[in-house]
Order: structure tokens, then sequence, then C-alpha cells
């Protein structure tokens, strides 16, 4: 082979992309799901620690099926953060429908909050209890306080069961501007109390089932509230009395979709 050949060769199996800085690599794994980001790091040594930093972690459980996956799914998760060391999270993405200890819920988001987080998505799916044949009155996980207390979050969506029942106080999710709560069994303080502790909210949608109630009132107080979504989906009952008092004085979007109500609004 000639040396032009050679050189040719060369220029096209050479590794551009590892020379590439590491906010850029960084911003490309960001991309990805997390267990596929820790995957990179068996590329070569250049890649071994590049997942550490990246400010993006979104990990899901719905590979992780039986019980000795779903173990190796907390194992995983407890990996993650340790490895990041001091590291900020700029968006963390949990999703578990298979994973039942709760205990260890606190275990990964406080260390979320320590480091500065500005997104957290959170979702605990609503068949969880069904499989488990727990009552879902059984299953509310109470989050750590130290999430009403976070500065830098600004964006919280949940997916629960339920959310349990907090007390306002005026330092409470000083930041938080987006508000997502999708809340499978849905009832006045799930609905309420998560609201009033947010005195800067702008965006907010509620999804929600109405299996266990004939009635429901709850009230949504935000005063710098510009965008609102209701979704309420009764089932097994043909006459509901829903009692939605508002006081969103700048809202500039509203939308409601309650199906077979009778509403008072």
């Amino acid at each position: 082979m000639g040396s032009h050949s050679k050189g040719r060769f060369k220029a096209c199996t050479e590794d551009r992309i590892s020379g590439l800085p590491n906010e850029i690599l960084c911003h490309i794994l960001s991309f990805l799901e997390t267990d596929v980001a820790v995957k990179t790091s068996f590329l070569s040594h250049r890649w071994k620690n590049v997942w550490t930093k990246v400010p993006t972690i979104t990990l899901w459980d719905s590979d992780y099926r039986n019980s000795f996956y779903r173990d190796r799914f907390g194992e995983f998760v407890d990996h993650v953060l340790l490895s990041r060391g001091s590291s900020d999270i700029h968006r963390f993405q949990l999703h578990c429908s298979e994973f039942e200890d709760d205990s260890r819920f606190d275990a990964w988001i406080c260390p979320a909050v320590e480091r500065n987080v500005v997104e957290l998505e959170f979702s605990v799916l609503c068949y969880l209890c069904e499989e488990s044949g727990m009552d879902w009155e059984d299953w509310l996980y109470e989050f750590p306080r130290s999430l009403y207390m976070c500065k830098t979050l600004v964006v919280l969506k949940l997916r629960l069961l339920s959310v349990i029942t907090i007390t306002p106080t005026l330092d409470c999710f000083p930041s938080l501007k987006v508000l997502h709560l999708t809340i499978c069994h849905t009832d006045t303080d799930s609905m309420e109390k998560p609201i009033s502790c947010c005195p800067v909210l702008e965006d907010l949608i509620i999804v929600g089932s109405l299996e266990e109630f004939s009635y429901l009132e709850f009230n949504i107080s935000a005063l710098k509230l510009k965008s609102l979504l209701i979704y309420l989906e009764p089932f097994g009952r043909d006459k509901y009395n829903i009692f939605v008092n508002i006081n969103a004085p700048n809202v500039e979007n509203l939308e409601s979709w309650i199906k077979f109500w009778r509403p008072i609004l």
C-alpha cells in the first residue's frame, strides 16, 4: 500500500470526537439516557469519567422487571449519584414503574437538591401498588423538606399515586415557576397544598383521576400564574360535583377538561 493510501486510511480512522473538549462531549451525552451515557466509559481512557460531568440524569427502571433486577436498578442509581462527586445536576429525571423500595427515594432526591438541581421529574406509576397488593392510601411518599427549600429548583414534574399533605410556609419552593402534577388518586390536599407553596408559579398542569370521589373541591391561588391546565377523569360514577376556585389574576391561558362532570367553577 502506497504512502498516500496509508495517509488517507489514517485520516478516515482518526477519532476526532474524543478530541473534542469535555463541555461539548457532555452536551452530546446529555441527550442520552444515563445508562447509555455510562457505557461510553468503556470506549477508552479518554471517556472513562466524561459521563460523570453531564449536567442531566435520566433514569428509568423499565428494563429491570423482576425482583433481582429491581435491586440492581437501585444499586445503579446509587452508583450514578456517588460517581458524580460535587458536579451540579441541572435536570434529574427518575421514573419508577417497578421499583418498590420508597425508603431509598430520599437518598436519591436529596443529592440532586444538594447539587443545585433546576429541573426535577419524578414518577411512580400507579400500577405499582396494584402489583404489590398495597392499598394506594397506604402509599403516601413524603418528600424531604430540603426539596421544598431548594432555591435553584425552577421546574418540578411529579407523577404519583398521591402527594403527602404538607404545611405551607413562606419559604417553600422560592424559585419554582413550572409545576406539573399527575396524581392517580386525587383529593383536596394532594391538589391544593403543593400549589399553595409556590409564590412565583407561572405554569401549572394538573392531571388526575376521580375514581374514589364523587365530590371534590380545591382552590388554586397563584398571583403570578400565566398558564393553567386541568385534566380530571372520573371512573365508575355518573355524577360528580367539582368545585374549582381560581385566584389567578394574571393568567393568560386556561384549559380545563373534566369528563362527565357537573361543574361549578
